[in-house]
């Protein structure tokens, strides 16, 4: 299965079976990502994420689940260092 890695503005086809993905999100960008359940881990920087009407903000090292659901994640960054996360 390919997947697009930061695709400004589209959702990204997940498979449980895929490798993680790694997005880099810069100020300005978001990133739509579909959700299966799988984590999200901020490996530098701080992450936005808004799914289901709620907002979350992940800091580096940790993980939040993207419960499954039928609209995608939105995940942007926070503050001035640009967002490095990876999904599994």
């Amino acid at each position: 299965m390919s997947v697009n890695i930061n695709s400004f503005g589209q959702t990204i086809p997940f498979s449980q079976t895929a490798e993680p993905v790694i997005y880099v999100v810069s100020m300005g960008e978001t990133q739509r990502v579909e959700r299966r359940g799988q984590l999200l881990r901020v490996m530098s920087g701080q992450a936005w994420v808004s799914f289901d009407g709620y907002d979350f903000c992940v800091r580096q090292g940790a993980t939040i689940r993207l419960q499954a659901g039928s609209n995608p994640a939105v995940i942007s960054m926070l503050g001035q260092t640009e967002l490095v996360c990876e999904i599994c």
